[in-house]
């Protein structure tokens, strides 16, 4: 124990043991970077459309949400048209480069103009492929299976 006598020397040890707070640090760390990035996508405040097409995203591109209220959020940031093409060209991705690929989370409220706006801002601001998050779940359309 630091402060107590070792081997009976009269010895005091006056340094501090910082090891296990490391160790307690790095854990909490981990453990708040995991669970913030689930809590910022619940945050969503969307009825999303179900399918039965839906496939998991392998990699991290931009993701749009856009609430029924009709406004644009990128993450915990409520953004205009404008705002967004910044956005989307920013060098913000893991590699340095703009986003090439954008997740398009739209509540089933959402008219199919303002999809529509927000899908041209996208390409014109050099975002190439688009996807459509939905819920799984849906039962398959009839006669196509």
């Amino acid at each position: 124990m630091a402060g107590a006598p070792q081997g009976g020397r009269g010895k005091v040890v006056a340094g501090i043991n910082v090891t296990p707070l490391v160790d307690v640090v790095l854990v909490l760390l981990i453990i708040m970077m995991v669970t913030g990035q689930f809590i910022g996508r619940q945050m969503f405040e969307a009825e999303l459309p179900k399918g039965a097409s839906g496939e998991p995203v392998n990699e991290v591109p931009l993701v749009v949400e856009i609430r029924a209220d009709r406004s644009i959020w990128v993450g915990v940031e409520q953004l205009d048209l404008a705002a967004l093409a910044k956005r989307a060209k920013a060098r913000d991705g893991a590699d340095g480069e703009a986003a090439s690929k954008a997740i398009i989370a739209a509540d089933k409220k959402v008219d199919y103009g303002r999809v529509a706006e927000v899908i041209d801002v996208l390409r014109l601001a050099g975002v190439g492929g688009f996807g459509l998050e939905i819920k799984s779940g849906a039962p398959p359309v009839e006669g196509l299976q």
